[in-house]
């Protein structure tokens, strides 16, 4: 038979094998890590377990989550960086390097070409360390 527990009174008549696993998910879902200010900042939402009347003091023995070890600016830095190189790439093989061969044939001048590269630098940066 399913049990659903929807309010403290459901809570409360629920069998004692039920109530154990509910609350047991309850406070597995109180902490986690927040990214604030360029460090990883633990946070207990207490909004669940408040919506059944219960706090934090009922759930001494909650699970903390391991902390992660990676640095969100730093990861958005590498995506930013790496989007810029593929970019560039693609802006080098579409615009630059046809005037390139061109310049190697005359047909166009090495600072034509030049021009053309640092243009492309300037539109797609890449971002500050």
């Amino acid at each position: 038979m399913l049990t659903l527990i929807n309010s403290r009174e459901d809570l409360d008549n629920a069998p004692d094998d039920v109530r154990a696993a509910f609350i047991q998910k309850l406070g597995a879902g109180i902490y986690s890590w927040q990214w604030q200010d360029g460090e990883w900042e633990l946070i207990a939402n207490t909004q669940t377990i408040e919506s059944f009347g219960l706090t934090l003091d009922d759930f001494a023995d909650a699970p903390k989550p391991e902390k992660p070890a990676n640095n969100p600016d730093e990861d958005a830095k590498a995506q930013q960086l790496s989007e810029a190189k593929a970019s560039r790439a693609n802006a080098y093989a579409q615009e630059s390097d046809p005037l390139f061969f061109k310049a190697q044939r005359g047909e166009a001048t090495i600072e034509e070409w030049q021009a053309k590269v640092d243009e492309i630098r300037d539109r797609f940066p890449y971002p500050e360390v």
